[in-house]
């Protein structure tokens, strides 16, 4: 079980992964309708785990720029430019989850 988690949430960490995942009836779809039928809770607490491995990405709510001193990146709000594609990556997950019914299958 362990093994096809981690295939699930490996392929969800491309791009292409998700669009292959998220096209199909039988990928994304099928894991959260999973959520709505009667199967053990095991099976419910995995696919679960799947998703929170799935949105475990590191991003950055704004602007960054560098910092000339040091060479690291400051996390700076309220720029409005949305330069970074963990940003975007994080929004066509949460479009994906939403189309496919997960806020549903999860209340």
């Amino acid at each position: 079980m362990k093994l096809a988690q981690r295939a699930i949430v490996n392929m969800m960490r491309s791009w292409q992964g998700v669009i292959y995942f998220t096209s199909s009836n039988l990928g994304l779809s099928s894991l959260v309708e999973a959520l709505n039928q009667p199967i053990k809770m095991q099976k419910k607490v995995a696919i679960l785990d799947i998703f929170i491995d799935i949105f475990n990405v590191p991003i950055f709510l704004g602007g960054s720029e560098s910092n000339s001193t040091t060479g690291d990146y400051m996390l700076l709000g309220g720029f409005g430019k949305s330069d970074n594609l963990l940003n975007n990556y994080i929004a066509l997950l949460l479009q994906a989850f939403h189309y496919c019914g997960a806020y549903d299958a999860l209340t």
